[in-house]
């Protein structure tokens, strides 16, 4: 996870967990059973148990630009917005091979998802009012800048720097 390429692959993994249920026809039916349930919410929160243990740790340098960037700003809220929209596209252009929930019903059990675990970032993913007016390539992977990670969380660095040139 300390290497771009590992936290981009971590990251996508960790992304389709926090989703899956927008992916489980079962999920529209109700036909899961509660067990399932707990499993998937237990791993939704190690995974963003993770973000947030990474986060405190560790600051991002994107290609191109010289100040540090917070990882969950700059990547972790990017990615899963990115990911979600183009389940969106991906259903969109599938529907035909696969009819065990609509397009219109997972873009709501989308949009419900986000705004009970992502409330700050509804407003991103509704461009223009709708779910999939957002332009995405339907990619699963990380398509933005290169970055390295760096050592030290990104609060603690903008702190230190804060105070610079006073007396």
């Amino acid at each position: 996870m300390c290497t771009n390429t590992g936290l981009i692959d971590l990251t996508m993994l960790g992304n389709l967990i926090d989703l899956y249920g927008c992916l489980d026809g079962r999920f529209y039916s109700q036909t899961r059973h509660g067990a399932e349930d707990a499993e998937m919410q237990h791993a939704r929160m190690v995974f963003r148990h993770f973000k947030s243990s990474f986060c405190k740790h560790h600051h991002l340098l994107f290609d191109g630009y010289r100040l540090p960037m917070d990882p969950m700003a700059a990547f972790f809220e990017p990615s899963i917005m990115h990911f979600a929209s183009s389940l969106i596209r991906y259903k969109d252009m599938m529907a035909a091979y696969d009819d065990a929930f609509s397009l219109d019903d997972m873009k709501n059990v989308i949009q419900k998802h986000f705004q009970i675990n992502y409330p700050n970032l509804l407003p991103g993913l509704l461009e223009n009012g709708e779910l999939d007016a957002q332009p995405c390539n339907p990619s699963l992977h990380w398509t933005e800048p290169a970055f390295s990670i760096g050592k030290g969380a990104y609060g603690s660095l903008q702190s230190d720097t804060s105070e610079t040139g006073k007396f």
